[in-house]
């Protein structure tokens, strides 16, 4: 009983103060994306926005511009594993087992997308950078000594990788 009478309150202050029931974020962002769609929608008639591309572009460099960019890409993503390879030579320090599993799998995701997007020159030493990150994420459990050298190795490696030079014409 108090329970509905809070509930019968409650409704009757918020009626009085606000001047309607009250809505949820949820409806109340709903009845905004409902009506925002319904203002962009195009007559079924109208054709559908074309990219134009310069007729003085050629097909040459867009594939180098798709290249630079691939390029930026990967080293980003060895940044990235640069920046997890130094959280897993603290981890490794600190003696923290679960925290540098962690890691070791997010460096071994940042190699793998770095070696995805990479110029071809560059493909092998990150592959060759992934064995060696699988073998001390198998090791680091069973033979934790000398972790800490090989995790310093993979650090210097990854250095002239962040830095490569960016492919041109």
């Amino acid at each position: 009983m108090p329970h509905l009478v809070t509930l019968v309150v409650t409704l009757a202050v918020s009626w009085l103060w606000f001047g309607r029931a009250p809505q949820s974020a949820l409806t109340e962002y709903v009845a905004r994306r409902a009506t925002a769609t319904a203002t962009q929608a195009r007559p079924i008639g109208t054709p559908t926005p074309v990219v134009v591309v310069p007729a003085d572009i050629t097909r040459q460099e867009l594939l180098d511009v798709t290249a630079q960019t691939n390029a930026l890409w990967s080293a980003v993503y060895v940044s990235r594993a640069q920046l997890h390879a130094a959280d897993l030579a603290s981890a490794v320090e600190l003696n923290d087992v679960v925290r540098a599993q962690q890691v070791l799998l997010s460096l071994d995701d940042a190699l793998a997308m770095a070696a995805e997007v990479a110029p071809t020159e560059y493909r092998d030493p990150i592959a060759q950078l992934r064995i060696e990150v699988i073998g001390i994420r198998q090791d680091f459990p069973i033979r934790p000594d000398g972790i800490g050298a090989r995790v310093q190795r993979i650090r210097q490696a990854l250095v002239p990788l962040i830095g490569a030079p960016v492919p041109t014409r």
